[in-house]
């Protein structure tokens, strides 16, 4: 279970080495429909954890803003979280991630090989 930090600012929870991955301002494609461009933010979030893990490096801040959408509903946030969770096994050591309204870091496993 990740660790709660709702109330701290988000700039504050940086650590060095961390790669950062900005879900704000023009990602995606000009033109793409919006299930399309959510899927793209699943695999970007997807491709940064194994990269991560890859170099060996201990976590990656996914930087999706606070969510507006209803209950039910696909966001950037909820996109991330999925493929956090997606991938816990794999990539993510969720008991030392840290779950913000307006980022995500995933703490990364130590890759063994």
């Amino acid at each position: 279970m990740p660790i709660i930090d709702e109330t701290s600012n988000w700039q504050d929870l940086r650590k060095p080495g961390m790669i950062e991955v900005d879900f704000h301002f023009g990602q995606g494609t000009p033109n793409m429909n919006y299930h399309d461009a959510m899927d793209e933010i699943y695999q970007k979030t997807e491709d940064a954890l194994r990269e991560a893990y890859e170099k060996g490096t201990a976590f990656v801040m996914f930087r999706h803003g606070s969510s507006t959408s209803g209950p039910g509903r696909t966001t950037a946030r909820s996109q991330v979280r999925k493929a956090c969770r997606d991938h816990r096994k794999d990539f993510v050591e969720e008991s030392k991630s840290i779950q913000h309204y307006s980022v995500f870091i995933a703490a990364i496993k130590t890759n063994a090989s």
